[in-house]
């Protein structure tokens, strides 16, 4: 997670750097609509490599991901470092979506299956951490050093990060859907340092050794098809809040200036905002849906979502310095407000509270929720 915050601010002080005819390391300084490609074809590529990953997980599993996921980020951070032209730049960029896709697809299963309930929430808040961390030190950094000695600092840090991923264990569910039930065991042991402990969660798993879904049933099931509704919405407004495009607007606002206490409002209100996701959606949306999501299914509906996320994403990085420029400042910022409650009412009527429960629980907590909806919504009709 932290070089994926760092992969996804890297564009920030690095565009300042490549419109800058003395700092730039390109033949030529970039233009804005090769600028707004560096940013958004990351998330372009992202997009068609979720139509695969299902594949990759289901077969390789969560940790061979991570590592194969991994290692195209450390080929793409060496072709920044030596890029001489734009064209090299987009390919960086494409194969940073790849593997930053690869691996964040693997993340938030990984997380969830061998945590258990009591820490499945706090490793949602570790993650934050660190992609908060990463953001921190690419915005920190990024804008006081030249362009090669932050990718020289941004490749370091890959390579350190990666080499850990060697010593992380097989998710115990990817394992036991194999037939490797004495694997799974082991690996639960170690993580639980309970023998009964393990046995009870083993045997809580839903899918036996040797049975193969059909995939294309996924989308007849009513429990899948309202958990991967539920799943899209969160993954939709946690990035439709425009927090990821904030700075990007900043470019093209342009405001009279302003003295006092207003001058200050802007910032304050960004701090807020920044508070607000980072104790919220931001660590928690992820995790959210592959908790929300029954362990047959949580692959295929985790990818379903991350489509979403990505799509709006790419939509929100290409465009949105346009919607500005189409409507204004204030109204953009105003959708987003709105968006923002419309957000939080979703939650509280569809969202079931998920702490220090089962997976099994939270299905039950789940259909109990949308009975309950369903049933409200008839008597008031009568």
């Amino acid at each position: 997670m932290l070089c994926l915050a760092m992969d996804v601010t890297w564009p920030s002080p690095v565009l300042v750097m490549l419109k800058n005819e003395t700092m730039t390391p390109l033949s030529h300084v970039v233009t804005d609509e090769e600028s707004s490609w560096i940013v958004s074809v990351y998330f372009l590529s992202a997009l068609f490599t979720l139509l695969l990953s299902f594949f990759f997980v289901n077969r390789l599993g969560k940790k061979q991901c991570l590592m194969f996921g991994s290692l195209p980020r450390i080929v793409s951070a060496l072709i920044c470092l030596f890029a001489t032209n734009y064209q090299m730049l987009l390919i960086a960029r494409v194969i940073k979506g790849i593997s930053d896709t690869s691996a964040i697809v693997a993340v938030a299963p990984y997380a969830a299956e061998i945590s258990s309930t009591e820490i499945r929430g706090s490793l949602g808040t570790i993650s934050q951490v660190l992609s908060s961390l990463g953001v921190l030190i690419m915005f920190s950094v990024g804008p006081y050093v030249s362009y090669f000695t932050l990718n020289i600092i941004f490749t370091s840090i890959i390579v350190i990060t990666f080499f850990p991923i060697f010593f992380l264990p097989e998710s115990p569910y990817f394992l036991h859907s194999k037939g490797r039930s004495e694997d799974a065991l082991a690996v639960l042991k170690f993580l639980r340092d309970s023998e009964s402990t393990a046995l009870t969660e083993l045997n809580g798993y839903n899918v036996d050794k040797g049975i193969n879904f059909d995939k294309r049933a996924f989308f007849r099931e009513k429990t899948f098809i309202k958990t991967t509704l539920i799943g899209t919405v969160i993954a939709l407004g946690t990035q439709l809040l425009g927090l990821g495009v904030f700075f990007t607007a900043l470019k093209e606002l342009k405001a009279e200036s302003i003295h006092g206490f207003f001058n200050y409002l802007p910032l304050l209100s960004m701090g807020i905002v920044v508070l607000c996701f980072s104790s919220g959606a931001g660590p928690l949306y992820l995790l959210l849906i592959v908790e929300l999501l029954d362990s047959p299914y949580r692959m295929v509906g985790t990818n379903v979502c991350m489509f979403a996320s990505v799509m709006a994403s790419f939509l929100l990085t290409k465009y949105f310095a346009a919607i500005i420029t189409a409507i204004g400042s204030a109204a953009t910022f105003y959708a987003c407000s709105c968006n923002c409650l419309a957000f939080c009412v979703f939650v509280v009527i569809f969202v079931p509270e998920t702490k220090n429960k089962s997976f099994g629980e939270i299905q039950s907590a789940l259909a109990n929720r949308v009975c309950h909806l369903k049933c409200s919504i008839k008597s008031t009709k009568m």
